[in-house]
């Protein structure tokens, strides 16, 4: 009976300690297991947006590596709220920087996010058009924000598969339906958790590659809207994420994160998307707590049978 006590305690107390020490843990926003990357720490992060809606981050884009191009100052207000949710953020603003970007320089980062206000450097970004396909197809992640430009209606190049930007939209009405509610992005979320809509991308100019999460509530265009490009992937949304207030109030973090969490880690097969997954945890993440569990129970034991208490 003591042996049996004694093995509860010791795996109790191991389940709440040993997922952290071996880089595994839960994912916080799904309940999956993230595996062994540090993409996954437990140390905990709070949004530095202070009018957002304060959600404790749940320490998912910790350690990852975030690329910002866009203009100021919206990719500075958005690179600290991103920072602030635990990534590492690097952002250029200036036009000739963008321009000289090489496929080389892309691919030290995890996830390339086109900032809110994007239109002003749309030549920029076209210029190194190629690159941001390649990076994307050799397995990296691209969000691509609100285009905020009245130079519409506009179709990007640099994104691989086609939509169009039909107009500047300041919304009259704001809410979102969920149109996927099973993608790892949505799932148990509500509809306002979704991405607010700040320009009109009509969802019939998407090209058919994309999976559509959420869209506005009264008119058919995008919220949010994801797709697989070889072994990359591409996450199109409309929102502001500058944390210093908006017409329909800021998005939370928890969008955030999982938005640039599945740009990083979601699972594609080909071009094709495979919804709500993540990896899962890697051999090592996986056995190291149990071979720690029984090892360490082993010595309790062993150490209670000699000293006979």
């Amino acid at each position: 009976m003591k042996q049996i006590k004694t093995i509860l305690l010791v795996a109790i107390i191991l389940m709440l300690i040993v997922p952290n020490a071996s880089g595994a843990g839960f994912d916080k926003c799904s309940g999956a297991l993230t595996g062994n990357s540090v993409y996954a720490r437990s140390s905990m992060h709070y949004s530095i947006a202070p009018d957002s809606p304060q959600m404790m981050s749940s320490g998912l884009l910790s350690g990852l590596n975030v690329l910002v191009l866009g203009t100021n100052p919206y990719a500075m207000y958005e690179s600290q709220r991103i920072t602030g949710l635990g990534a590492d953020v690097t952002y250029i603003v200036q036009p000739p920087k963008i321009k000289s970007l090489t496929l080389n320089d892309l691919e030290n980062y995890d996830v390339i996010y086109i900032a809110s206000n994007w239109g002003v450097v749309r030549r920029s970004l076209e210029e190194i058009s190629s690159h941001l396909k390649s990076y994307v197809n050799n397995g990296g992640g691209l969000v691509v924000g609100q285009y905020n430009s009245r130079n519409t209606p506009y179709t990007p190049d640099f994104v691989p598969y086609e939509y169009t930007i039909s107009d500047t939209y300041f919304p009259t009405q704001c809410g979102k339906i969920i149109v996927s509610p099973t993608h790892y992005i949505s799932s148990g979320l509500n509809s306002d958790d979704m991405p607010d809509v700040y320009d009109r991308v009509p969802l019939s100019s998407l090209s058919t590659q994309y999976n559509i999460i959420a869209k506005h509530v009264s008119e058919e265009i995008l919220s949010v809207a994801t797709a697989c490009y070889g072994e990359g992937r591409i996450v199109l949304e409309n929102s502001l994420w500058t944390g210093r207030g908006t017409v329909c109030n800021d998005d939370s973090d928890i969008i955030i994160e999982r938005i640039f969490y599945w740009a990083s880690r979601g699972q594609c097969n080909g071009n094709t998307e495979i919804p709500g997954q993540v990896p899962v945890p890697e051999f090592p993440s996986m056995i190291i707590p149990a071979i720690s569990i029984i090892g360490l129970t082993g010595f309790v034991i062993f150490i209670r049978k000699k000293g006979n208490y």
